[in-house]
């Protein structure tokens, strides 16, 4: 059992019981709000606290006893801590993991590390839409949002990403994968009917430079030739697609939003010569070196 030292913080001590009950549903022992307190010497609130607290984590009830969810064992090796990690994107916190993992595993009950000020967008707004999304992901049903106000149905929806604290959905809409933050869902739910998930979809996911897509929004604008304006009007064909006007020789302006230039920049060479960034510049000079790299290397 851990020790605890007199002066230790109340936290300190909260989470040491926590890691030493988690070590005990991992050697697939069961405890109960009695056992708690008697090993811990705690009143029966705090023990009660403390198993619902675990209960948020996967832990189930069944009678007086707790006990954690079988698939959820089998974590406190170096190996299942750092597999775990990687499924959630921060296996690189640390510079080096392994030694990250001995020297907080052996530690003494406190840890070497201290983190403050981790940036952790609030997601009281929309919690239930986001557990809406986390069943349909796990589910593979299809689903509908509305984001900034505005309705996209059916969407396939496939993983939750956070990035720097701030959560978004990786979705197929209209066969593209898009991007929604999350704090702009005022709205999802699930269908009934499922869909199959897509290899080529999920690369795609996993390759996405997550630094990119925090990035602050970009509006790009565009013209488009009247030889190909009736595809835009008819179909989104860029992110967050939005007709501004239709000029007198029947071409186009259109307004897309992005976070990134890595989102638009297929499209646009896909239909050159009959589309021109009108802004930003940096945009249309980058299309313009990558063009010239492609003529260079033939």
């Amino acid at each position: 059992m851990i020790a605890y030292m007199a002066n230790d913080s109340k936290n300190d001590k909260l989470t040491a019981r926590l890691i030493e009950i988690l070590v005990k549903f991992n050697q697939g022992e069961r405890v109960s709000v009695q056992s708690v307190m008697d090993e811990f010497q705690i009143s029966r609130s705090t023990a009660q606290r403390d198993l619902r607290r675990l209960e948020a984590c996967g832990a189930t009830k069944q009678g007086k006893f707790y006990s954690m969810d079988p698939m959820l064992l089998g974590i406190t090796s170096s190996k299942g801590v750092k597999q775990r990690f990687i499924q959630l994107g921060l296996v690189d916190l640390f510079p080096n993991f392994d030694q990250a993992y001995k020297a907080t595993f052996n530690s003494n009950g406190q840890s070497p590390y201290l983190f403050k000020n981790v940036r952790i967008e609030k997601g009281a707004d929309y919690l239930k839409s986001f557990h809406e999304l986390t069943l349909a992901i796990q589910k593979q049903q299809l689903c509908q949002i509305t984001y900034k106000k505005q309705r996209y149905s059916p969407i396939q929806p496939y993983r939750l990403i956070n990035d720097r604290g701030v959560w978004f959905l990786a979705a197929i809409h209209q066969n593209s994968l898009k991007l929604f933050r999350m704090s702009k869902v005022s709205h999802a739910e699930r269908s009934t009917e499922s869909f199959e998930l897509s290899p080529r979809v999920k690369q795609q996911i996993e390759q996405l430079v997550i630094r990119n897509i925090h990035d602050e929004a970009t509006t790009v604008v565009l013209q488009v030739d009247g030889d190909i304006a009736n595809h835009f009007l008819e179909t989104e064909l860029v992110p967050d697609q939005r007709v501004l006007k239709q000029l007198e020789d029947g071409s186009l302006i259109v307004s897309s939003e992005i976070s990134s230039f890595k989102q638009i920049i297929p499209s646009i060479k896909y239909w050159l010569p009959d589309m021109e960034v009108v802004s930003p510049v940096e945009l249309r000079e980058q299309v313009r070196l990558e063009l010239q790299l492609i003529v260079d290397g033939f």
